[in-house]
């Protein structure tokens, strides 16, 4: 597995398991494509889910970060 790969989350559920882990705020971002477009701030728990599917419009791999 690449580096990357081992940052990933593939689907909403994964990815809202890691925010809580790593607290509010983070963003999620598609690993490729978009240009921008797939990158959202999420402040918390209740919009994690909306926010990912607005970057899932992109397939693949997602990441949630924090500062």
């Amino acid at each position: 597995m690449l580096l990357y790969g081992t940052g990933c989350v593939v689907d909403a559920d994964a990815g809202l398991q890691v925010a809580q882990d790593i607290g509010y705020p983070v963003m999620i971002k598609a690993s490729e494509g978009g240009g921008g477009k797939g990158i959202r701030k999420v402040e918390n728990g209740a919009d994690f889910l909306n926010l990912f599917r607005q970057v899932g419009e992109i397939l693949g791999c997602f990441y949630v970060l924090t500062k």
